[in-house]
């Protein structure tokens, strides 16, 4: 069965770096998804662009004429918290990332899939309900002056899953470290 780790952090916390770190550690064994990834395509398009889902990350804070002025990220969250959610529920993109990774799945087995930018309990508990409890990891990461207060996510807590809580405040290599420590203790767990 498909393990699942869900990094949970506010912006510029590490979250794409420990995910990096993840990736790199379990190579073919382990794949990067993001519940944004289908939001970004949308939301591009929507707005008429034709660029990679990465294509604003070094300016999504940065509000774009081409976003109605609204920034990047500010487009991001409309489309999800008033456009997507209210139609389809605050579960809507796990329920996407469920399916994707199934599909997947079925296609190639993959042991470990590492999603970046999990910020809801109802994104938790969907992955849950898809892949069981015990396939299911949360990571919190905690770096000094970050915070959630230009995210609609938030820390997630009060779901029954394996929980870890990693520092990001001592540099890469211990990040690096503290990441390949928390990938061995939940994919070698029985």
């Amino acid at each position: 069965m498909t393990k699942i780790i869900l990094f949970n952090g506010p912006p510029r916390s590490g979250k794409d770096t420990a995910t990096d770190f993840a990736k790199k550690h379990l190579g073919a064994d382990g794949i990067r998804y993001r519940f944004a990834a289908p939001l970004k395509d949308a939301t591009h398009a929507l707005f008429g662009f034709k660029v990679t889902r990465e294509h604003f990350d070094d300016c999504k804070d940065v509000a774009n004429p081409s976003f109605m002025g609204m920034s990047p990220r500010e487009a991001y969250i409309w489309i999800s918290e008033e456009v997507a959610k209210p139609k389809f529920g605050k579960d809507f993109f796990a329920k996407v990332a469920v399916n994707a990774i199934k599909k997947r799945a079925d296609e190639k087995a993959e042991p470990v899939v590492i999603i970046s930018d999990c910020g809801f309990i109802e994104e938790v508990n969907a992955i849950i309900d898809g892949f069981g409890v015990d396939n299911v990891a949360l990571v919190h990461l905690k770096r000094p002056n970050t915070d959630f207060t230009s995210d609609s996510r938030s820390y997630i807590n009060g779901v029954e899953c394996k929980k870890y809580l990693i520092h990001n405040n001592s540099g890469l290599a211990d990040l690096k470290d503290n990441v390949i420590a928390t990938l061995k203790d939940f994919t070698d767990a029985k």
